[in-house]
């Protein structure tokens, strides 16, 4: 769904920060947002609540990727779900990343892992997993 952009209520897709009970009467309301009251954002609005969300990929927690990537923090956790994909999924690792230094934490354990390896990159991830990636020493390991 694309989202709405007007002056109250910023760029944000109302249809799913609202409850079904509310969104009739969002798009009914007189305000003076001409994105609010135009026609196609009613019926996306409306079509919202039919969404059959049984088709979107359901999140199976999340694991937190930090350290030397692109975008550190939380990462929703999908079916079959490898390390390397959560890797992918927080932007890659920097230039200093010691990809063979990677420390996973699992249920308060620290194991090593060596992302540069296709079998401790295949790893599937769990709920409440910590993947740690170090910057590389001076000698660049």
């Amino acid at each position: 769904m694309d989202p709405i952009t007007c002056k109250i209520v910023g760029a944000a897709c109302l249809a799913h920060q609202v409850g079904p009970e509310s969104r009739d009467d969002l798009a009914k309301s007189s305000t003076d947002c001409p994105e609010l009251r135009s026609e196609s954002t009613v019926a996306r609005m409306k079509s919202a609540k039919s969404l059959d969300r049984s088709k979107l990929p359901r999140s199976l927690g999340v694991v937190t990727v930090g350290g030397h990537v692109r975008r550190p923090g939380l990462v929703k956790i999908t079916e079959g779900m490898s390390l390397a994909v959560a890797l992918e999924k927080a932007g890659g690792v920097t230039e200093f990343a010691a990809v063979k230094r990677a420390r996973l934490v699992r249920n308060g354990r620290s194991l090593p892992c060596d992302l540069g390896d296709t079998t401790s990159a295949s790893e599937p991830v769990l709920a409440g997993d910590v993947l740690e990636i170090p910057q590389k020493t001076w000698i660049g390991k």
